[in-house]
Parts: structure tokens; C-alpha cells; sequence
């Protein structure tokens, strides 16, 4: 059976650019609903019947407009960072100095992390440095005698408590970890 992409088309095009136009507006939600249908017609051979290449239509538009916003998202932060961040134009004793100040409150924020982690308890500690040096799940539970679902809730647990842990200093820690 011959799926009729042209009919596909007809009837669903201006509803998609509809319901697309919100989020991106009108001009791009055209362009992402031909685009969608442009594939559609590259695959035609692909589908079965009309209602899986509708399927695909209005689950690839959908998909389409996440990307974009997902996007968006991505450049507002970097425009925002961009924009906040003033070009450091001062001596270059002063930088220097930064650097050296830089360096003591990495190491003194590293430290701190290490002794707040050495506080976990120790399965989760086991479970931390198993996965630090690349052992899956499964692994680790054969080796424990647990079920793999006790290790990835060792696993959520670790990641909410450095989440909370980093989210506690007074600073941004990636500034300073990194030097960003």
C-alpha cells in the first residue's frame, strides 16, 4: 500500500504550523512542519500505512520544536554569561594574584568536599569508587551480594547528596573549581 504523503499534507499541515506557532513562532513552525514532511517524503518507502507516517510527522514536529526550544535555552544561558562577564583588563600582578587566591580556595573547597564524601556511609562509599573507576551496576552488585536495584539507589542517593553538598557553598564552585 502507497502512502499518500500529499494527503498527509493537506490535512494536517496548517494544524501542526498551529500548534508548533507558540512556541517557536509562525515562520519557524512552517519551516520545521516542511522540513518534517520533507523527510517524510525522503522515507516514504519506510512506512506502512498513512497512520504510521502521521505518527511520524507529528511525533518528528514535536521533537523538532524541543530541539529549538532546547536551543534557545542554550544560547540565552551563554548570551546571559556572556553578557554578565566583564573582559578582565586589569594588571598583570593582579591577575597573578587572583590566580594564587584561585588556587587556596580550590584546594580549600576540594578538601572539604573530600571530608564531607568520606562521611557517606560505606557501602555508599563502595559504591562511589566502584562506578570511579568504571564498574556498571550489575558489577557491583554481584560483588556487594545486593540486588542492582540497592545499587542504583546507592547511586541516587550520592548524586542528591553532592548535589546538595556543592549547592551549600557560598559560591559558585564551578568558578572556582574551574577558573571559568
Amino acid at each position: 500500500m502507497e502512502v499518500d504523503i500529499g494527503k498527509i499534507y493537506k490535512l494536517h499541515f496548517a494544524r501542526l504550523v498551529r500548534e508548533i506557532s507558540p512556541y517557536v513562532g509562525r515562520e519557524e513552525a512552517r519551516d520545521i512542519v516542511s522540513e518534517v514532511f520533507v523527510r517524510c517524503l525522503e522515507n516514504q518507502h519506510q512506512f506502512e500505512t498513512d497512520y504510521r507516517a502521521r505518527a511520524f510527522i507529528f511525533i518528528a514536529c514535536k521533537n523538532s520544536r524541543i530541539s529549538i526550544l532546547r536551543h534557545r535555552r542554550i544560547e540565552r544561558k551563554y548570551h546571559n554569561n556572556c553578557v554578565h562577564s566583564t573582559p578582565d583588563t586589569t594588571a598583570p600582578d593582579l591577575k597573578i594574584a587572583r590566580q594564587e587566591i584561585r588556587g587556596k580556595e580550590h584546594d580549600k573547597i576540594l578538601r572539604e568536599i573530600f571530608l564531607r564524601i568520606g562521611k557517606f556511609p560505606k557501602m555508599q562509599l563502595y559504591v562511589l569508587e566502584q562506578r570511579l573507576i568504571g564498574r556498571t551496576n550489575v558489577q557491583i552488585a554481584q560483588d556487594t551480594g545486593k540486588a542492582i536495584q540497592t545499587i542504583t539507589n546507592q547511586i541516587f542517593k550520592i548524586r542528591q547528596k553532592v548535589r546538595d553538598m556543592l549547592k551549600s557553598f557560598d559560591h559558585d564552585i564551578l568558578d572556582i573549581i574551574y577558573g571559568l
